[in-house]
């Protein structure tokens, strides 16, 4: 079941019909939408996920996922406070930062994590990184973000408890930068609690899908295309928020 909310800025409003941006449309018209078009405009798209074993007090688990922020030179941190204003009405148990927060040069995290840091979540704001803060210098990326107290998870998990029941939360490495491993990041996780996984990389979804260990995946986009449920989003592109409900 889904339910889209759309905020707009400038005036800008268009409605999501599952598609990328289209084949047909030259080149540089999709380079204009890309960088000039989309990183003005938040689509909140709401899931029911449905997971097979999930305990019951954890049905209904709110997850808001947020990624692509590309902090300067096309998104402008006063769009990014708009965004995090928005997103803490929704009232989300969890959080998942999805990577790629800058762009240029990792610097930029500086301005961006305190505005990240307004971010507020019943069990915490967790965050994985995405190829441009590679490329830039994940170091610098990951010491801005946990500056600020959220944590990074890079091949790593936590384990979220409500009441007596748990979850497991795991993070990846970057699938094309960097060192992605699961068994690494699930090292010491109780087998049997359903894992949520958050990785950048939307093209190795499908792969840790049939893994198996790992009951639903989070990931990012890429370029502001939007990849297929329930697996993708995007500041520049949509953000999802996940209602997770007993299979």
């Amino acid at each position: 079941m889904r339910d889209s909310t759309k905020i707009t800025r400038r005036g800008f409003l268009k409605v999501f019909g599952g598609a990328t941006l289209g084949l047909g449309v030259s080149c540089l018209a999709g380079y204009g939408y890309v960088f000039y078009v989309e990183p003005h405009w938040l689509s909140v798209e709401r899931v029911d996920v449905p997971i097979q074993g999930l305990p019951r007090a954890f049905d209904g688990f709110k997850i808001v996922c947020l990624s692509d922020f590309h902090l300067h030179p096309y998104t402008q941190i006063d769009f990014i406070e708009k965004v995090v204003a928005a997103l803490n009405e929704l009232i989300p148990d969890v959080v998942c930062l999805l990577g790629d927060y800058v762009f240029e040069g990792a610097d930029s995290i500086y301005e961006l994590a305190p505005v990240l840091a307004r971010l507020e979540s019943t069990h915490g704001v967790f965050a994985v990184l995405g190829n441009h803060d590679l490329w830039t210098d994940a170091a610098v990326v990951r010491s801005g973000l946990e500056s600020v107290g959220i944590r990074v998870l890079v091949n790593d998990s936590v384990l979220v408890r409500v009441g007596d029941e748990v979850l497991v939360l795991a993070g990846l490495d970057d699938g094309w930068s960097g060192e992605p491993d699961l068994s690494l990041a699930l090292e010491g996780s109780p087998q049997e609690a359903p894992v949520i996984l958050m990785l950048y990389e939307p093209d190795f979804a499908d792969q840790y899908a049939r893994d198996g260990r790992s009951a639903s995946r989070y990931s990012g986009t890429r370029m502001g295309v939007r990849y297929g449920y329930p697996v993708s989003a995007g500041l520049s592109g949509q953000n999802m928020v996940a209602n997770m409900t007993t299979g």
